[in-house]
């Protein structure tokens, strides 16, 4: 080959290869889609073939793409079992919980509290949230694949509308999915949005012919989140243990009321006491909270 193959690229490639379409694996990964193709052709330049056909079509893999998609998984699997196998010896464990004042973030401050002797260094990766990369135990929704780590219900998490304070919907107590059929809504800003998230209002605005992705960028931060929203006068999806944002005004979603699954993963490999605590912990508060019951008519989103 005509040089090293970075690990970075080669993550970038299986999602193209997975996603078989430069949009979505963009957005699977919160870069923009000139970054990943950029990103792509040069891992081509580095293995010294092609590895995609692109037309205006379709992307397809051609024979020397589908022959490295098996290896790059192994690669990036190996690469991941290499650094968490550096960290063994230091008896942390590292749990990506998203981002600060979410429900994983809760789960975790309880297991500190439970536990302080036990070091649990916490990452806020948000977009690893689909599987368990760099971290022992993450936050997400449904894993993907048959590689899918092992997994705990935690959260049942109802979905709520934010809104700029002159929208025309505050006048309302709660908002009905259908009024934001034409309101232009955001689901892309927010300390909360991974790819499960993303995927999951996909899921919920379709069947209104609602394109969550039209118009609006990856925004992260509250104060951001805050300044997207009020600057284009739009509502934006958001999770309920969501913190306050100023200048928006919280409202419940109804009709249907929506769920998100938190659900917490870890290593299928992982033997570790900071991780009984963490299970304890998240299955307390489940039980103390009701955090897994769903209402009659609610809507249990999936990923």
């Amino acid at each position: 080959m005509a040089g090293d193959l970075e690990i970075r690229l080669l993550r970038r490639f299986v999602a193209v290869a997975e996603e078989l379409h430069f949009g979505r694996a963009a957005d699977r990964l919160f870069i923009a889609q000139q970054a990943l193709s950029r990103d792509v052709r040069r891992l081509e330049d580095a293995a010294g073939v092609r590895l995609l056909d692109r037309s205006s079509r379709r992307v397809a893999l051609t024979p020397e793409g589908r022959r490295l998609l098996d290896r790059a998984r192994e690669l990036i699997a190996l690469h991941d079992r290499a650094v968490r196998d550096l960290r063994a010896d230091t008896g942390s464990l590292v749990v990506d919980a998203v981002a600060p004042g979410t429900t994983p973030a809760r789960v975790l401050d309880a297991a500190r509290r439970a536990a302080p002797d036990i070091e649990f260094i916490v990452r806020y990766g948000g977009g690893s949230a689909d599987t368990v990369v760099g971290a022992d135990v993450g936050f997400g929704a449904t894993p993907q694949g048959a590689s899918a780590p092992r997994r705990q219900a935690v959260c049942h998490e109802r979905i709520i509308v934010l809104l700029p304070e002159d929208h025309e919907l505050t006048a309302l107590d709660a908002v009905p999915l259908e009024a934001l059929r034409t309101a232009q809504v955001c689901t892309r800003s927010g300390d909360h949005v991974t790819p499960a998230w993303a995927r999951a209002m996909g899921q919920l605005l379709a069947p209104f012919g609602v394109d969550p992705t039209d118009g609006h960028p990856h925004v992260l931060g509250g104060a951001e989140l805050g300044a997207h929203l009020r600057l284009h006068g739009a509502p934006g999806l958001a999770l309920e243990s969501q913190p306050p944002v100023e200048g928006l005004v919280m409202r419940p979603l109804v009709e249907p009321v929506a769920l998100f699954p938190w659900t917490m993963r870890w290593r299928a490999d992982l033997d570790h006491p900071g991780l009984d605590v963490l299970r304890r912990c998240a299955r307390a508060l489940s039980e103390a909270q009701g955090w897994t019951t769903v209402p009659d008519g609610a809507l249990l989103l999936s990923s």
